[in-house]
């Protein structure tokens, strides 16, 4: 139970007469060891198996007995500073070995962790470190002038150096339990400062037993960390496959954002087990053959997809490429420990709009609620709320927003809590959970979870009047935000690009608007509010190409710039049909709003239409439409490409031959 002293706990009215406990499809109580911490699970694995290989990077292989003795020797040093129980530790790093050993040396203290990303804005870093009990950091050399002005104990980590070091290897010996906070996730805040969710040992540890009982993950498996180390899907790729005994494979920040080398990760190493968003995962797909490919290993049997909305094709498109794939949806939240419900999907229902939520894992509750906290029958909408030892600790140093979010569970005995999650949602009557959409000012974009008042904050320091962030769901199934907001001065002289510059300061860069229209007055309702549907309005209002029109000529030999230009310039219209129709290619890329999942996008319509592979890095390199078309001119494209449909081809031709002269006379 949480020290209600430290994070604080809500209050719900009194029953209503009637109510009844809406206990019929949360029957999911499972005996596991809640005493148990997740350093201590790990220890065991390198007490039992201390040869077996942990994680595999391109610095070489870890095995379970170094990772234990350096871990110990980090974890002795960070306990000789002072670090110990109920601290909170930044990790800073870049994706190595080091970020496992730095990880579990953590916990070894007693402490918990807080991943923040290298390229987050010293601004957001500064925010996060001012935050109760954060009080050190291990961190990388190159991020090191963002942390000198902050007031933390801080370990500049070189593993070499770590390694000859004559630090002490024995196992540290510390008082601490497994209600202790084992790490704290920062989401973004409708405050304009980030908030910290503290997650306890024995809420992972339900977790991992879990996946490992209900999908056989152990040894002989491997994961590939894809996801960012802020994004909570990273807490179960760092810890939750080493305490089963599986082994992750660690790549760097340049390859998870390429599909080709994940792509090719996938099919020609022995990786069982994906964990990721949806969008992440569909940037990769064109880049698959079908069935492994020959003379590939092509072993991925398990993808869990979680953080955002699946597009139904989505599971099809992975089995064409790996079919014994299992594929399972999750969701949950922040608040309750990565994932706290599960759907297998298997058969895709022609009825269906999206893919079931599913039903709530072991020993976590769902109930979905009326405004009088009356449950909810089938088929009717109400809030989602979830229960059970799945939930977090609160939210570090804020016991009136814990307070608000984490309120007394009615239907348990005792003083039990549950987490208002702000969705809507329905039973259907065989106790499947629908999700229908948000209650409140929050979206999902490309996995994160995204306060769009921190967003209107960040603009109105950058110098508006008045700001509004809204968030429209592009053609590649994820939400984008977009802005508008009014200068203070109507003679001040700011244009978006500059604003999503200044924006780059203060927001990790899936929260900088896509777009930002700047207007004489935002819109207002009939009722004198901000109109967010108006505002919306501004970015759907243009035309969008019709199907038949997506694309250019797969010509597989003399490809020329204008050709290629002409194919990227639709796409790009597919994806941001809010671009006004005369964008130039000269433009820059970063002054339209086109990012990382663009990228990757464009590189795969560019190899499944032309078979030429050019990296997402090659995008963000190239800045503009008409330099990255004059450098795909100079490719070689790679044929034969079995999996492309003919029929496919030939209607593109014939789409190119009706629209290239028009283009060439603008």
């Amino acid at each position: 139970m949480m020290d209600v002293g430290i994070f604080g706990i809500g209050d719900v009215p009194a029953q209503p007469n009637g109510m009844r406990l809406p206990m019929k499809w949360n029957n999911t109580t499972r005996p596991y060891d809640r005493d148990v911490r997740l350093e201590s699970l790990i220890e065991a694995r390198a007490s039992l198996h201390p040869h077996d290989v942990v994680a595999v990077s391109d610095e070489g292989e870890l095995t379970f007995s170094d990772l234990d003795r350096l871990a110990n020797k980090l974890a002795n040093h960070l306990l000789a500073a002072d670090v110990g129980r109920g601290d909170y530790v930044i990790i800073c790093l870049e994706r190595t070995n080091a970020y496992l050993i730095t990880v579990l040396a953590v916990l070894k203290t007693g402490a918990a962790f807080i991943p923040i990303e290298i390229e987050e804005p010293a601004s957001r870093i500064a925010e996060i470190a001012a935050a109760e009990g954060v009080a050190f950091a291990v961190i990388e050399q190159i991020v090191a002038g963002a942390f000198e002005p902050l007031e933390l104990y801080t370990v500049v980590l070189d593993l070499q150096q770590l390694e000859r070091s004559q630090l002490a290897e024995t196992r540290p010996s510390v008082g601490i339990a497994s209600g202790d906070g084992a790490y704290g996730i920062a989401t973004s805040g409708s405050s304009g400062v980030p908030k910290i969710v503290v997650v306890a040992h024995r809420s992972l540890v339900n977790l991992i037993d879990w996946v490992g009982r209900s999908f056989d993950i152990g040894p002989g498996d491997m994961g590939l960390w894809v996801s960012p180390a802020s994004f909570d899907l990273s807490i179960f790729d760092l810890l939750g496959l080493p305490a089963l005994g599986a082994a992750v494979r660690i790549i760097s920040r340049d390859q998870r954002r390429d599909p080709i080398a994940c792509a090719r990760m996938l099919q020609r190493e022995p990786i069982t087990f994906w964990n990721s968003a949806p969008a992440l995962l569909q940037t990769i797909i064109p880049f698959l053959s079908p069935h492994g490919g020959a003379g590939r290993i092509g072993k991925l049997r398990l993808a869990f997809l979680s953080g955002d909305w699946i597009p139904l094709s989505l599971p099809g498109q992975l089995r064409s490429a790996f079919a014994r794939a299992e594929i399972i949806a999750l969701g949950g939240a922040t608040e309750a420990t990565v994932w706290s419900n599960y759907f297998p999907v298997r058969d895709i229902d022609p009825a269906w709009k999206t893919i079931p939520y599913g039903r709530p894992i072991q020993n976590s509750r769902y109930y979905i609620l009326g405004p009088d906290l009356a449950a909810c029958d089938a088929n009717v909408a109400g809030e989602l709320y979830i229960a059970g030892d799945c939930l977090a600790e609160g939210y570090l140093g804020d016991v009136q927003l814990t307070a608000s979010r984490f309120v007394r569970d009615p239907f348990a005995e005792g003083v039990e809590r549950m987490y208002r999650t702000g969705d809507a949602a329905r039973w259907w009557p065989d106790g499947t959970i629908e999700l229908l959409g948000r209650l409140d000012n929050q979206v999902n974009v490309r996995g994160y979870r995204v306060d769009l008042g921190e967003v209107e904050v960040a603009l109105r320091r950058c110098g508006l009047q008045q700001a509004v962030a809204v968030a429209i769901e592009g053609a590649a199934g994820t939400s984008r935000i977009l802005a508008a907001g009014a200068l203070r001065e109507a003679s001040s002289r700011v244009n978006a690009g500059e604003l999503r510059n200044a924006l780059g300061g203060l927001l990790p860069s899936y929260m900088i608007p896509d777009d930002i229209r700047l207007l004489d007055s935002i819109p207002l309702t009939a009722n004198g509010k901000l109109d967010r549907r108006a505002v919306a309005q501004l970015f759907t209002g243009c035309e969008l190409p019709a199907d038949n029109d997506r694309g250019h000529a797969p010509i597989r030999t003399n490809l020329t710039a204008a050709t290629l230009e002409t194919f990227l310039r639709t796409e790009i219209r597919v994806l941001r049909p809010d671009l006004p129709k005369d964008f130039t290619g000269d433009r820059p890329f970063g002054e339209i709003g086109l990012g990382s999942l663009e990228f990757a996008l464009l590189s795969g319509r560019l190899f499944t239409e032309f078979g030429l592979r050019m990296s997402p890095v090659e995008f963000y390199r190239g800045r503009t439409l008409s330099a990255i078309a004059t450098i795909a001119e100079t490719l070689a494209p790679e044929a034969p490409l079995p999996f492309r449909p003919i029929r496919r081809r030939q209607r593109l031709q014939a789409w190119s031959n009706k629209r290239e002269p028009q283009r060439s006379s603008a």
